[in-house]
């Protein structure tokens, strides 16, 4: 048995007992590596097929390194590696791994496909054709559209700029059967949005560019510059530089870790890179957006001065009327009109487009719907008349077709909240 190592800051302790890997305590992003190796130890130099990974006694940790993890066993599954997965004894945290789908990556077998979905996270996805990227990226959005209310658009162009040049960069350079994985985590106490993309690797990528790169730290110090890509004839390089900058002007984090090399970026610290013992089979990136800090993609994608402005998902999504005001037809967004759960999503997506605009407001139509619980006006009705106030509610936003008795029941969720106050 080697012996056990522990980090220096945090007390994450790993251990291999025949092919049995132990994580212990807080397992993080500067960990992930470690277990890759370890990984990497017990299949190739020590033959074993089948591997435990025991997380019985972790204590923590979240999606970065976790997708990174999943990446690397689905690599060697590919290489006719087995594991299996042992869940924290932590009730809390053994629910985390099944929700956020990194039980069934590890383990398929044994462990279903994750279904879960909370207001500000969404499990492990995966990815491998346009039409599956196309889709996974509009969940994602309105999921922030749908649970983040104190942002404006700038920062909601910037995040989707953002994960859909990640998320092609898979499918257009990254030469791989499997395709990409892609998690989302809202860290609203923060004002944050971090999304982890994986993918097979930048440095084989960008070594078959012609580039003069002589080491994988080079080849993730080129890929932040702009312009810089595999291939001139599919992409123009600006995937990886955009969202890097995005990440930075906005203060958050960035990093980008593949082959035997990491990029990182901190507010405090600065950009830096470094060679890495420990091989990793793919390539991980982590982008971080503070929405609390003002932002505009044009300015971060040196676009500003040629006078384009890039369409966003709003634009996209929703139907413009004649006088340049937005439709939200509610039968498309919601599957229930019966409960206050079904209507907090509602309120925060017509709050959002009500700040997003300016001069034009919000066309609600209630076309085809008949009927709605009191708990439902009242969550999106009634609180919108209270966080907006009776000005901005009636100048911002307009109700089209709706039942005579739909109308009273708004009616009365209103002035209940302006009784109530609260």
């Amino acid at each position: 048995m080697p012996p056990t190592s522990k980090s220096s800051d945090r007390s994450c302790e790993l251990s291999t007992f025949g092919p049995r890997i132990e994580i212990n305590g807080h397992y993080d992003i500067t960990q992930f590596r470690r277990l890759v190796g370890a990984i990497r130890e017990l299949a190739v130099d020590r033959g074993y097929m089948d591997i435990i990974l025991d997380f019985s006694n972790c204590t923590f940790t979240h999606a970065p390194p976790m997708l990174a993890l999943a990446a690397a066993t689905e690599y060697y599954r590919d290489n006719k590696i087995d594991f299996e997965l042992r869940l924290p004894t932590d009730d809390n945290l053994g629910r985390l791994f099944r929700n956020s789908n990194w039980a069934h990556i590890i383990e398929p077998d044994k462990y279903a496909h994750s279904e879960f979905t909370s207001p500000i996270h969404l499990p492990a996805l995966r990815y491998r054709t346009s039409d599956e990227q196309h889709r996974i990226v509009d969940d994602i959005l309105n999921k922030i559209l749908a649970s983040i209310t104190d942002f404006n658009r700038s920062h909601f162009k910037a995040i989707e700029w953002s994960i859909n040049e990640i998320t092609d960069n898979v499918l257009v350079h990254s030469e791989s059967q499997r395709g990409g994985l892609i998690q989302l985590t809202s860290l609203r106490s923060k004002k944050r949005v971090e999304f982890v993309v994986c993918d097979s690797g930048i440095p084989k990528s960008l070594k078959s560019s012609g580039l003069r790169i002589g080491s994988d730290v080079d080849a993730l110090a080129k890929a932040i510059e702009q312009g810089v890509t595999r291939d001139k004839s599919i992409g123009q390089g600006n995937g990886l530089y955009g969202s890097y900058q995005i990440a930075v002007r906005s203060g958050a984090n960035f990093s980008l870790h593949s082959g035997n090399a990491t990029l990182y970026y901190a507010p405090k610290t600065g950009m830096h890179t470094r060679k890495e013992p420990v091989y990793l089979p793919g390539a991980v990136v982590v982008c971080a957006i503070d929405y609390t800090q003002p932002l505009l993609l044009e300015e971060a994608l040196n676009i500003r001065s040629r006078g384009h402005t890039p369409v966003d998902m709003i634009e996209l999504k929703y139907e413009s009327t004649a006088d340049g005001n937005i439709l939200f037809v509610l039968r498309n967004e919601s599957a229930s009109f019966g409960s206050r759960p079904a209507g907090t999503p509602v309120r925060n997506k017509l709050k959002n487009l009500i700040s997003f605009l300016e001069g034009n407001k919000v066309v609600v139509d209630f076309a085809d719907i008949h009927l709605v619980s009191s708990s439902f006006a009242d969550e999106v009705f009634g609180k919108l008349f209270l966080e907006l106030g009776p000005v901005e509610f009636s100048t911002k936003l307009e109700l089209k077709s709706i039942d005579p008795t739909v109308k009273l029941l708004i009616e009365k969720a209103i002035v209940q909240r302006i009784a109530a106050g609260k």
